[in-house]
């Protein structure tokens, strides 16, 4: 790049790159405490508030950083349009761009969603709330989304579930929500 063309406006890729491997640190670090179940999130996610040196601190930047990087990747995307960068001979590299901000979006939605608590629950809804008026495709959004197109007590575990793409998982977090729900009936 030019000396001359150097300027605050081309940082906005690097801060991307920088937040990302942020989110991927502490990612890594609380994916170690981190229990993936309806009946055991919440109680992990105190464990790690509470109990775990910096553990508030390494939730607090992982819950942080997640905010910064969707608004530093869309900044990024404008900047880019707006600069004309997307022309040729660059066009396949926009075409990964906006899929790499669609998934960043898809990283934030899902990443709310694994504290398995009442926000959690009703962000879910609004969120297949959302993606069922895409024309075509939102039944099947909704569906893997939700499992269902009712927003039910287990929604979270089959969401997440679907997230990692390990149906095994969402069999057991199923069953192991139901079993929940049978045990707070009886």
């Amino acid at each position: 790049m030019p000396r001359n063309t150097a300027s605050w406006f081309y940082v906005f890729g690097s801060a991307a790159l920088t937040v990302f491997l942020l989110q991927l640190v502490t990612g890594i670090l609380l994916a170690l405490i981190y229990v993936p179940s309806a009946s055991e999130a919440w109680s992990s996610l105190q464990a790690l508030n509470h109990d775990v040196t910096l553990g508030w601190f390494i939730r607090a930047m992982h819950g942080w950083g997640s905010n910064f990087m969707v608004a530093i990747v869309l900044i990024h995307m404008v900047q880019v349009f707006l600069f004309g960068a997307y022309k040729f001979p660059r066009e396949l590299t926009w075409i990964v761009g906006v899929f790499l901000l669609l998934m960043t979006l898809g990283m934030a939605f899902s990443g709310q969603v694994l504290r398995f608590d009442q926000d959690a629950y009703w962000g879910l809804g609004i969120g297949a709330s959302i993606a069922s008026r895409v024309p075509i495709a939102g039944p099947i959004i909704v569906k893997l989304m939700l499992g269902d197109r009712l927003l039910r007590s287990d929604a979270v575990a089959i969401f997440r579930a679907a997230c990692l793409r390990d149906s095994r998982n969402a069999d057991r977090f199923r069953l192991s929500s139901s079993l929940d729900g049978a045990e707070a009936r009886n």
